[in-house]
């Protein structure tokens, strides 16, 4: 390629000084002067040329149609008889061709490059498998670098092995994407690409005697982009190749969820999208307490933490205060999802707003409820059922625990958090009030019908933020 670039432009030079004097001469002279020329160029060039057909000269010139190998096809006579350069040939060559070892019966592509070091570790371990096996298993060890580069490269080391270099095409029959990389040649086929694990003594000679049929294929997802992460928009893989994953975004406009549940291929996830850091720890919480999620059951040691509450997805400056998680499992952590999770979460938002989460017993005021007059107790042996009617939820025949619950759910914001401490295992007639002042008004109700409501400190298991380092600002 080198002489017949030269070549070009020499032509090139040569046309271009004929045509600055032919303006000069006669038309007929002109025209009779450059067939001369020509006739000339060709004389002069082609034939030298022609007699470096056999030198290294032409060394890695490409076959205008090159097709990649894979396992099982044949090799091309093209490629047998290509031409490649040579360092270090025991008997001085610069120039080999495949087909001087047409007749063994394993060949070695072993594809390197001086910044490879696995390569440099495995071409001494591929010489000492042949020396073993004899000359019926040929390596032959196949860099692209120059050969300047690699006689650089090899001065002073204990490395003179040969190689060819210079072999560009070879990567064109054979492509790759990362070296060392082996293809074994045997009967005339591609035997096997693999990489240079692969290669050990029981395996050649396992692949030379015939007991091993097959190698595993070396692979490369031409898909696969080390700029973007795993699996998103497909990067090296899909949803079935996914087996524990863990994701933390910002605000995700037009995206609503907070669910749970199974994955196909024995996988569990958790997912809560555009919460605050707070609701975020809440929504994890109530997967071991689901009463966790109420305000009357969260303590801030961190009061700063208040303000990352309540926020409004519509606002653009809470929109950055908003975020999304996403946590998948293999079917058998689904017992330590919840855990993980939280701790995941602390590990993230300790440094960005310095607080952290954990679930603990505190003692914290509690409305108590009890029986103050037995015989107002409005119990009740009606059909059992809930409806609601004019912002009151009116129970028939139901135990006091479920109301006691859906109290403390409809007024966990700004009330204390509410204990049945009354005993009572029997069904009875009782009013919710909802809306404004609800809790006051069913409070009043209760103590009308013979419970009393007084505010105590109970020690009960709360989600506690607290502060914790310094927060990241930028």
């Amino acid at each position: 390629m080198l002489q017949t670039r030269k070549r070009d432009c020499y032509v090139q030079n040569f046309e271009n000084k004929r045509t600055s004097f032919k303006r000069y001469l006669p038309k007929k002279i002109s025209f009779k002067l450059s067939v001369i020329f020509l006739v000339l160029n060709f004389l002069l060039f082609r034939m030298p040329l022609a007699q470096a057909q056999d030198q290294h000269s032409l060394v890695g010139s490409e076959p205008l149609d090159v097709k990649a190998l894979r396992i099982g096809d044949s090799i091309p006579e093209e490629l047998w008889n290509l031409p490649l350069n040579v360092l270090n040939h025991e008997d001085g060559k610069e120039v080999i061709k495949l087909d001087d070892y047409r007749d063994r019966s394993l060949i070695l592509l072993d594809f390197w490059n001086t910044v490879c070091v696995p390569c440099l570790k495995l071409i001494p371990k591929i010489e000492g498998i042949a020396h073993e096996v004899g000359s019926d298993f040929q390596p032959i060890p196949i860099t692209s670098q120059k050969r300047e580069k690699i006689e650089t490269f090899l001065e002073g080391k204990d490395l003179d092995f040969l190689t060819v270099v210079e072999g560009t095409i070879l990567t064109k029959y054979f492509p790759m994407f990362s070296v060392p990389h082996e293809i074994w040649i045997k009967d005339g086929k591609v035997f096997a690409i693999t990489g240079g694990n692969a290669i050990t003594m029981n395996t050649v000679a396992g692949v030379m005697s015939g007991s091993i049929k097959k190698l595993p294929e070396k692979l490369y997802n031409t898909s696969y982009d080390n700029t973007i992460p795993l699996l998103v928009d497909g990067n090296g893989g899909n949803l079935p190749d996914l087996l524990y994953h863990s994701t933390l975004t910002g605000y995700l406009p037009g995206v609503v969820a907070n669910i749970q549940g199974e994955l196909e291929g024995d996988r569990y996830f958790i997912r809560h999208v555009n919460l605050s850091p707070a609701d975020l720890f809440k929504n994890v919480a109530r997967r071991f307490n689901y009463e966790l999620v109420l305000n009357s059951r969260t303590v801030f040691a961190d009061e700063n933490v208040k303000k990352l509450i309540n926020l409004n997805p519509d606002d653009s400056m809470d929109q950055s205060h908003l975020y999304s998680y996403e946590l998948v499992v293999p079917g058998y952590m689904k017992e330590d999802i919840n855990a993980m999770a939280m701790e995941e979460l602390n590990r993230f938002f300790s440094k960005r707003y310095a607080f952290s989460a954990s679930i603990v017993r505190r003692g914290v005021p509690c409305w108590i409820i009890t029986v103050a007059d037995s015989s107002k107790i409005p119990f009740s042996s009606e059909e059992a059922n809930v409806r609601e009617q004019n912002d009151i939820l009116r129970y028939s025949n139901q135990m006091l625990q479920p109301f006691v619950e859906a109290m403390n759910f409809n007024f966990h914001t700004g009330t204390s958090y509410i204990i049945d401490n009354t005993g009572i295992g029997e069904g009875m007639n009782l009013r919710l009030f909802l809306g404004d002042h609800g809790f006051a008004k069913t409070k009043t109700y209760l103590e009308s019908v013979g419970f009393s409501l007084s505010l105590e400190t109970r020690e009960i298991e709360v989600l506690e933020f607290r502060p914790n380092i310094k927060p990241v600002t930028n």
